[in-house]
């Protein structure tokens, strides 16, 4: 945090067992987060964790959630987690742990925990769009002003997915509840013919977002990327024109700040790494400070 005089001081610190896979904010002082053995070989449970946000300490650690179902087609890889009603929601991707292959791509899956306790409460499962949220991304869900959770499916080649069957778009889970809404679906890939890559929820229901446009382009590339702004309520798309097509952030978490109606976000093409400025509410961007690194791990505000 700042002290008196502008400084950053480190106020706490914690060490997990392993490397958290999931991780997200319950509330103004509690943290959860979700640790997953690498294989089955590497153990049978889940082991989940409590965080005191104002005095960084772990003040709950539960090990006797199993693994089960998720893994009932082959290990489950984790896409995200968010914390909304009373429930944990864990999206992920069946994916092989050796040949990293994805066998289900045709279905979305979200296991849902009960909180604080971490117990098993079912696994959602709808088939309106492929799996949520993509490979070592983090992306599965955003929340919006009532609590209710977008899932979104991505199912593309060039994030990490061995099939791309599944339809990328949208689904809603209404705060609390343990079905995916069935009055909401937004076939994001049947209105524009492509894939949503990385997305940040701006409020009001807009999304900015990046989005592939060739599935061509290669196993793993993240490449080929335009930057749109989303309407979920509307179900629309807008391009952001002045932004060039350009390869994504890969298995990193999606780097995007949005402040005071604007959107900021680094972009890497062969003049270099650009921070753009969008406007959400025209959908138009600005080039300005050029970054002399090779990409951008993080966009903050320190307050």
């Amino acid at each position: 945090q700042r002290d008196g005089n502008g400084y950053i001081q480190e106020v706490g610190n914690f060490v997990f067992n392993a490397t958290p896979i999931g991780f997200c904010q319950v509330d103004n002082s509690t943290m959860a987060a979700l640790e997953l053995p690498t294989s089955t070989h590497k153990g049978q449970n889940l082991t989940f964790y409590s965080v005191d946000i104002n005095s960084l300490s772990l003040t709950k650690r539960v090990t006797t959630t199993p693994v089960a179902p998720l893994d009932d087609i082959t290990w489950p890889s984790v896409t995200g987690s968010a914390y909304s009603g009373g429930n944990l929601y864990i999206s992920y991707v069946p994916m092989n742990p050796n040949t990293f292959a994805t066998p289900a791509v045709d279905t979305a899956f979200v296991a849902v925990y009960s909180y604080p306790d971490f117990k098993f409460k079912k696994l959602m499962k709808d088939t309106r769009t492929g799996n949520i949220g993509s490979w070592n991304a983090f992306n599965g869900f955003q929340k919006d002003e009532q609590g209710n959770l977008y899932a979104m499916s991505n199912t593309s080649l060039t994030n990490g997915f061995s099939q791309t069957a599944g339809h990328s778009g949208f689904l809603r889970i209404k705060a609390g509840e343990t079905e995916f809404d069935p009055e909401y679906f937004f076939d994001f890939e049947a209105l524009t013919g492509y894939k949503i890559a990385h997305w940040l929820y701006l409020g009001n229901g807009k999304v900015y977002a990046e989005v592939n446009t060739n599935q061509k382009a290669g196993a793993w590339s993240d490449a080929d990327n335009i930057c749109v702004i989303i309407d979920l309520n509307a179900k629309t798309s807008t391009t952001i024109n002045e932004i060039p097509k350009h390869s994504g952030m890969g298995g990193r978490r999606f780097v995007a700040f949005a402040e005071n109606g604007y959107v900021y976000a680094p972009v890497t093409t062969s003049d270099g790494v650009y921070i753009y400025r969008t406007e959400i509410a025209t959908a138009t961007a600005v080039r300005g400070a050029k970054v002399s690194a090779t990409f951008v791990g993080g966009l903050f505000k320190l307050n």
